[in-house]
């Protein structure tokens, strides 16, 4: 029985290990991402989070929640595999809702993005808008 216990508790730890393991790249593929690609995300404006803040800020909740599941397995804490498996359900139904939400506004995402990119058109070459033009300029370069 013995051996049956320290073999889930090493499983759980491992796979934390891997999930902390994916929250770091995240944090670091998002970092990445703002700044090689920051000029291209000018198109959702700011109705929404932009993605590479959206991934750092989810790295930085699987790094918390992992580090809880890692430390309440080999240490073998009540209180951490507790909050570990209650952080684990609020994420669970997070999903859920992100889920149900994407769902709903799938359409109003393709109408904005549609309508930023008309404005920004509008825009082109126009004094002040130098941002908007070399955003355009740039996506011109890279799809040619």
């Amino acid at each position: 029985m013995e051996t049956s216990i320290k073999c889930v508790k090493y499983t759980l730890f491992l796979f934390n290990l891997l999930f902390s393991l994916s929250g770091i790249f995240l944090i670091i593929t998002g970092g990445v991402v703002q700044g090689a690609y920051s000029q291209y995300l000018d198109f959702l404006g700011d109705a929404f989070l932009s993605t590479p803040v959206f991934l750092i800020i989810v790295g930085c909740i699987i790094f918390f929640v992992a580090f809880f599941g890692c430390c309440g397995a080999i240490k073998e804490n009540h209180c951490m595999t507790l909050t570990f498996a209650v952080l684990l359900g609020v994420i669970f139904l997070m999903e859920i809702g992100a889920g149900i939400a994407a769902y709903k506004l799938k359409g109003q995402v393709n109408d904005l993005l549609y309508d930023n990119m008309e404005m920004g058109m509008q825009n082109y070459n126009q004094t002040g808008y130098d941002g908007v033009t070399h955003t355009w300029d740039g996506i011109q370069h890279e799809l040619n």
